[in-house]
């Protein structure tokens, strides 16, 4: 490592670390220093820079520095997010013309300024072109490199294989993360650069809260969002697509009647998503921003990021940009179960790291806090990265047999079959294999073992082999508790009200009522028993405590509630024709056949009753489930 680097006044500890594949430079950071310039001339020349941490000013040294510099980075919107904070920076994305690179170039030229342009992985061949000479007097800083090599599905092989093309053209470059990404994974292109890694001697590494949610992500999303609305804070939940924040939204406008001027949804800024958000939510819902350049009354400008009490931000805004809320609580919401419809092909949880260090309301070295919510573990957790390598090359083989047996005209088969899968990428309208897939399921892995193993091991324990201590992310794993949806917002969202979440709400409310007289509190108690009858029933007949003596449970507690009020239905002639059926123990039954069957008995022990599916209940347990699409019963113990 050029050691020239490093400011003369910093004492900074650098080691070599031989490593199976080649070597590493460790440099640890003195506690005192909080950013890159407070330590560093300018980022290392031709080298792999893993910063370690979120938010020390990386990207801010490169443009701030007296080089010429050209940042390629993965999104439109951080492109953006910087060019509002920095005047000399030109920003090249989407239909951005030659002749005005060209024209920037000459007028930095004329008054002695260092070009600094920051453009898209995709539109960096345009600004070479455009520097012509002066291409090799700049410098080239690949921002964000994991997103180009994890994300290389969405990028497309061409635009991956592009920014490699013109790499050599450039006086230096830079590869830059934040997150540590083993030397085995990197492309051909980048296998002989020095690796460098920060060491910050002042961090304090993040804690994380986690809790397993199951199926119904979207309510567990609206409860901690009302829980927000009502005691303060403003939550930030991070989602890998548009699709999975709609029905939270639609969820949250009919509890609280909420509006846009409520909701913030920080999307890519394109024709596709305003479509959506206006078909789905109305006219006046638009992708918005983190930071918002103003001009205030005297003409300064200064940037507002005019929060809102609710945001919701997809995969487009994880790496890079910065939010500026003072009192943000973070969410990762991974919903893998549903990720063929609403969300991404590499899942969210690998992307922890990164999004950890978005909010920018405090000292990026100092502990973080997030909560991780997930309903299925992301294919691989507990492979080694060896074992996982053979089973990504194993997949790619196998896509490559699909591809030969498959015309090349056949994308929509093709999409429909695989649009799931990170081992095939549509290319000028054609579905071909992601070559590239390797380098991206690999450093996802290799991120998900830095970061999501620990959230997910029962222990938090550090025996996984193949992670070096120096790329833990996480100093402390604790379980998070979803609170409830309150009774009113349940009515107003019309959901099906749960006997047991009733029971627990209202007696919740009968402890407080006992304990202060809170009037408040006896108008909740009725509000619950008018918006369920039979709850009302129960309660009145047998009272809270002998409800809450079953753990809450229903039928426990309705056995109690026929005793008091002297209806035994456990002799009458349904019950018994209902109990006379040979149910096979946790065997499901459709309700269709449940319902023949229970006619049948009827009919033989002269019950006359209309027979319901659900009629069983007096007889069995059972439990309420579906097969291939059949609502049925799974039979339990007779009653």
């Amino acid at each position: 490592m050029d050691s020239s680097i490093i400011l003369d006044d910093v004492d900074c500890k650098v080691n070599t670390i031989e490593t199976e594949f080649g070597e590493e430079t460790l440099i640890n950071i003195p506690k005192q220093y909080r950013y890159l310039s407070e330590v560093f001339n300018t980022l290392p020349k031709n080298a792999f820079f893993c910063k370690s941490v979120c938010g020390v000013g990386g990207t801010f040294l490169s443009i701030e520095s007296d080089e010429n510099y050209v940042i390629a980075v993965g999104s439109v919107e951080l492109i953006y997010n910087k060019t509002q904070q920095h005047k000399n920076l030109l920003g090249v994305y989407g239909n951005f013309k030659i002749k005005d690179i060209e024209f920037y170039i000459v007028m930095c030229k004329l008054f002695g300024f260092p070009i600094k342009i920051m453009t898209t992985y995709d539109s960096l061949w345009k600004v070479t072109e455009a520097l012509k000479d002066n291409v090799s007097s700049c410098n080239l800083l690949i921002d964000e490199i994991q997103v180009l090599l994890k994300n290389s599905d969405e990028f497309k092989p061409t635009v991956v294989a592009k920014v490699f093309m013109e790499v050599n053209k450039y006086a230096s470059v830079c590869y830059m993360t934040a997150t540590a990404t083993p030397r085995k994974y990197f492309p051909n292109e980048m296998k002989g650069l020095e690796y460098i890694r920060l060491n910050w001697e002042g961090s304090v590494l993040m804690n994380v809260n986690t809790a397993k949610i199951g199926s119904d992500v979207t309510s567990k999303v609206v409860a901690i969002a009302l829980k927000h609305l009502d005691e303060g804070g403003t939550p930030l939940f991070f989602y890998n697509s548009l699709k999975g924040i709609i029905p939270c939204i639609k969820k949250l406008v009919v509890a609280r009647k909420l509006t846009h001027k409520d909701i913030k949804v920080i999307c890519a800024d394109n024709e596709k998503n305003r479509q959506y958000l206006k078909e789905q939510l109305g006219e006046e819902w638009l992708p918005e921003r983190p930071l918002y350049k103003e001009i205030d009354e005297n003409g300064n400008e200064h940037l507002d990021p005019k929060n809102k009490p609710i945001q919701f931000i997809t995969k487009y805004a994880f790496e890079g940009l910065d939010f500026l809320v003072e009192d943000g609580y973070t969410y990762i919401i991974s919903d893998i179960k549903n990720k063929k419809s609403h969300h991404s092909r590499i899942d969210i949880s690998t992307d922890i790291q990164q999004i950890c260090g978005r909010c920018r309301n405090q000292n990026p070295l100092i502990k973080r806090e997030a909560v991780f919510l997930w309903n299925e573990e992301f294919d691989g957790v507990d492979m080694s990265e060896d074992d996982f390598e053979k089973y990504v090359h194993n997949n790619l083989e196998i896509a490559r047999d699909l591809d030969n047996r498959y015309s090349l005209n056949a994308l929509e088969d093709m999409k429909i079959e695989f649009e799931s899968s990170p081992y095939f990428v549509e290319v000028d309208g054609k579905c071909i294999v992601n070559e590239w897939s390797i380098y991206g399921m690999c450093i996802a892995h290799s991120a998900l073992k830095v970061g999501y193993y620990r959230v997910m091991s029962k222990d938090g324990d550090d025996t996984i082999s193949n992670v070096d201590n120096n790329l833990k992310i996480f100093s402390e794993v604790s379980s998070y508790s979803i609170p409830p949806i309150p009774i009113t917002d349940k009515k107003n969202m019309d959901l099906k009200q749960n006997f047991s979440d009733l029971a627990k709400t209202y007696y919740d409310y009968w402890l407080e009522y006992n304990n202060t007289h809170n009037e408040n509190s006896l108008k909740e108690m009725e509000y619950i028993k008018s918006i369920d009858k039979e709850f009302c029933e129960i309660v009145n007949a047998i009272g809270i405590e002998e409800i809450k003596a079953t753990s809450f449970h229903k039928t426990k507690s309705k056995a109690k509630y026929r005793k008091a009020v002297g209806i035994d239905k456990t002799d009458t002639k349904a019950v018994k024709a209902c109990k006379s059926l040979r149910l096979k123990k946790d065997c499901f039954y459709s309700y269709a056949e449940l319902k023949s069957m229970i006619k049948q008995a009827y009919s033989e022990k002269d019950v006359n009753t209309v027979a319901k599916a659900t009629d069983i209940k007096q007889a069995f347990n059972v439990k309420r489930t579906r097969r291939n699409g059949v609502e049925g019963f799974i039979i339990g113990v007779k009653l």
